[in-house]
């Protein structure tokens, strides 16, 4: 069997191209590096690396059976080397497996050192290194070839001096050219011979620099006043109002000045601005509870302007808004605050709200002939928000205190006058509408020339106004008389009927009429009936 094996693999091996490693390989940085095979025939192959460290007197195997082969430390001197063949059983036989030339890993990382001194609080860069502290420092450098360098700096921290002073001045007093009115350090910036920086410090001291202002409110509300005090305790006082008190008191806006005079014979110039806040009330607009037992408003306005607080319980509770539109009928304390905490007030009255009344300008109970108008019309004691009508049918406006109404029928119109505050009042107007539409057409008539019923005719009350379509026709349908035109007045003498056709006289007997009847109020009324034609 193994001869099989020899002999397949001898085939195969015979096949292969020997392919080397150069002689030497070179590792230019730190860390782990890896040994690529050198193969470049494309065929898959099984591999087995192997290392010498005697010079290639010796070898053994790294385990590892990849195209590559990773040193996690390389050290120069070692030897590494390829066995390969394209199968596992031919790989572990010498004499049917290919294997490269030996190739010698060298490290050669270059190494720099350097010495240097560097002030306290300067910076050293190296590379992209930041240093400075004191010591020893190894900075790794990589170049565009991708090779590494190592440089050691080793740095000699100076040290800055620093020298500090203590000095206390009176105000006012110069000190190198300064005048100082607060206690403060003065830092002054050296350099040694080192080239490194020094520090030079005064600490100053001011005599009674402590609370270094007058004290009290600088604003004072219009018609009030405020205290000034001085600072401290000092052996004199002198102000520019000619008191020479610890305090003052002061009523108006201005620059007050306050000369100090301490025991070591120092003096103090203070001063202190006093403004005024002014804050006027220029009216109360008052509106009226619309409603008996309903709320009214008040409105503050102001002579100033600027943020505000409001009142309208004598100062219990404030709020922002000026107005106040729940108020009842009785007499109230205002009170404004403004910004700086100054107030005014003042006393103001919500009167009662006016009685409500609707009173009818017109008739309550009217009669009235279809087809009329009338006026209804009302007056109210109170302002009136808006008006309502309960029938809105045949009125000329539904929302207005006096509409003209036209019903062709019994109505009953209750008007509601509503307030500001919700608040009502009503009135009624009955109206009965008589139907006048009379319309009279005689059963018989003789034309025998005594001037007593010669001739028919329509006879109509005064709300007729036209009368169109008569015809009178036999008991045959024929029409024997029809009127000229289309539309006559009633009175018209052409709708009058003599009893001829053509002017050819008829003959005794039943005609029957029919015709419409027009009225003021654009009604139309048909009618029809029998006339007896007596000979």
């Amino acid at each position: 069997m193994r001869w099989l094996i020899c002999l397949i693999c001898g085939c195969l091996a015979a096949q292969m191209s020997a392919q080397d490693f150069a002689p030497e390989t070179v590792v230019c940085r730190r860390g782990s590096f890896t040994l690529s095979s050198p193969l470049t025939d494309g065929v898959a192959y099984q591999y087995a690396w192997e290392r010498s460290f005697d010079g290639g007197v010796s070898w053994q195997s790294t385990g590892d059976n990849a195209p590559t082969l990773t040193i996690s430390s390389p050290h120069s001197g070692i030897r590494y080397r390829m066995h390969y063949a394209p199968a596992t059983a031919c790989l572990r036989d010498p004499g049917c497996r290919q294997s490269t030339t030996a190739t010698l890993l060298t490290v050669r990382i270059p190494s720099y050192s350097q010495g240097v001194q560097l002030c306290r609080g300067d910076t050293l860069r190296v590379g992209t290194d930041r240093l400075t502290t004191g010591g020893l420092h190894q900075t790794v450098l990589s170049t565009a070839g991708g090779c590494d360098s190592i440089v050691d700096t080793f740095i000699d921290l100076l040290e800055a001096h620093e020298e500090r002073f203590f000095l206390e001045l009176c105000p006012g007093e110069q000190f190198r050219g300064l005048s100082l009115a607060a206690d403060t350090s003065l830092i002054y910036n050296l350099t040694s011979d080192q080239g490194c920086d020094s520090l030079l410090i005064y600490d100053i001291s001011i005599a009674g620099a402590e609370n270094f202002n007058i004290r009290g409110n600088t604003l004072i509300c219009a018609g009030e006043s405020t205290r000034l005090s001085a600072p401290g305790q000092y052996v004199a006082y002198r102000w520019t109002t000619g008191e020479t008190s610890r305090s003052i008191e002061v009523a108006e806006a201005g620059t007050y000045g306050l000369t100090l005079t301490d025991l070591t014979g120092c003096e103090r110039v203070l001063t202190v601005d006093v403004g005024r806040s002014d804050l006027n009330i220029s009216a109360v607009d008052i509106t009226p509870p619309g409603c008996p037992g309903g709320a009214g408003a008040a409105t503050i306005n102001l002579q100033q302007e600027g943020p505000m607080l409001f009142s309208f319980d004598g100062g219990n509770t404030f709020g922002q808004s000026a107005s106040n539109r729940n108020m009842v009928a009785g007499n109230y304390r205002v009170v404004v605050e403004n910004d700086d905490g100054c107030r005014r007030d003042t006393t103001i009255v919500i009167p009662p709200a006016p009685a409500l009344a609707l009173t009818p300008m017109t008739a309550t109970r009217q009669e009235i002939e279809r087809g009329d108008t009338v006026s209804l019309a009302v007056a109210a004691s109170f302002p009136v928000m808006h008006y309502t009508w309960s029938s809105p049918q045949w009125l000329s406006c539904t929302d207005c205190p006096d509409p003209a109404a036209a019903p062709p029928q019994n109505m009953v119109y209750e008007v509601t006058a509503t307030a500001a505050g919700g608040c009502s009042a009503t009135a009624t107007f009955d109206l009965r509408v008589k139907d006048h539409r009379r319309v009279y057409a005689p059963t018989a008539f003789s034309p025998n020339g005594d001037d007593q019923n010669d001739r028919w005719q329509l006879f109509t009350g005064p709300r007729a106004v036209a009368v169109s379509g008569l015809q009178i026709a036999d008991r045959w349908g024929g029409v024997q008389f029809e009127q000229p035109a289309a539309s006559l007045p009633p009175e018209d003498l052409a709708l009058r009927w003599d009893g001829t056709r053509e002017g050819i006289k008829l003959p005794a007997g039943s005609y029957y009429y029919a015709a419409s009847i027009h009225f003021a109020d654009g009604s139309v009324r048909p009618i029809r009936g029998k006339i007896s034609l007596i000979r």
